[in-house]
């Protein structure tokens, strides 16, 4: 915060949160999609750019199916492994990130030393 009341912006912990719950979101997402299975249809000719936007379609709805959050748990913990390193791993670097922000916060906005010279 400035002197006279002004917002300098978001804090530090709230950017940090967001970070952390996009990040559970997108883990989320990779395994609730993981957990159905992958796409039987074979590209063809011309038909790469359409499987990508159907797939990312599919990603975004199926990652909205919290009813079959059992499964997908028990998915990611039998078979799916990485995903529970990638979250680990991605939340961990979120918080020294904001650690290393909120640090670098406090150093330049310390306040000045008003020594007069004489």
């Amino acid at each position: 915060m400035s002197k006279n009341g002004d917002s300098d912006g978001i804090s530090t912990k709230v950017m940090v949160l967001g970070v952390m719950l996009l990040i559970a979101y997108l883990c989320w997402a990779i395994a609730a999609s993981a957990s159905i299975g992958p796409s039987s249809e074979a590209p063809g000719y011309g038909r790469g750019l359409w499987l990508m936007a159907k797939a990312f379609l599919s990603f975004l709805t199926t990652s909205l199916r919290f009813d079959k959050a059992p499964a997908v748990l028990e998915n990611a913990l039998r078979s799916e492994r990485w995903i529970l390193v990638l979250f680990a791993v991605l939340e961990i670097a979120a918080v020294l990130f904001g650690v290393w922000v909120k640090t670098l916060d406090t150093k330049l906005n310390a306040p000045k030393d008003k020594t007069r010279r004489q």
